[in-house]
């Protein structure tokens, strides 16, 4: 009789880390998004030709939700995940979608977060031998 292949599930230890990156990536979203990006004085500053950290990461997230950077890396990390699932690639789409559907990316995102519960059902990636 052939074995079936292991599935995928995260330890304690695993969901605990995807936990702490899910509320990390929450509060980097939100604190770009109303801290930075939305409030006019931020903007008014940075349109005026400010070139200070802030403005240049504040500019830098605006281009990546602009060109759905977001939603398209969310969709390669996911893709990346489905295929072959460790913690961290699940952890890295986990992040990247977060940070997509609060930051104006929507569509691609909500579609890659909703991908990544399929990962529970694929085989875990078998360890190398030495």
């Amino acid at each position: 009789m052939l074995a079936s292949p292991k599935i995928y599930r995260p330890t304690p230890r695993e969901f605990a880390a995807l936990a702490t990156v899910t509320a990390l990536s929450l509060v980097v979203a939100a604190y770009m998004r109303y801290g930075l990006v939305e409030p006019s004085t931020v903007g008014l500053v940075c349109d005026a030709g400010a070139t200070t950290a802030v403005c240049l990461t504040r500019r830098a997230f605006i281009l990546t939700f602009e060109y759905y950077g977001f939603g398209v890396g969310a969709l390669i990390a996911t893709a990346a995940a489905l295929w072959r699932p460790t913690t961290l690639k699940v952890s890295i789409a986990l992040a990247i979608g977060l940070l997509g559907v609060v930051l104006y990316n929507t569509q691609l995102s909500g579609l890659a977060l909703g991908l990544l519960p399929l990962v529970l059902a694929r085989p875990a990636q078998e360890p190398r031998q030495a």
